[in-house]
């Protein structure tokens, strides 16, 4: 049986983590919503998360 969606989150999130060297605590829910995000959407071509991304800022600054 595959690792489960947790674990291999998990093992992502810690990769990535390590190879940004030093976070200060109070970036980490930063860099946490970030892979998140990127891990929900690591299957989307890029020009697809630019758009995401762009509605996503666009949602932010109107309020």
């Amino acid at each position: 049986m595959g690792k489960g969606i947790t674990s291999m989150f998990w093992g992502y999130l810690k990769r990535k983590l390590t190879s940004k060297g030093i976070i200060r605590r109070e970036k980490l829910p930063l860099y946490l919503g970030e892979y998140v995000w990127l891990y929900n959407h690591r299957n989307d071509v890029d020009k697809i998360k630019a758009k995401r991304i762009l509605e996503l800022l666009e949602k932010e600054v109107s309020g």
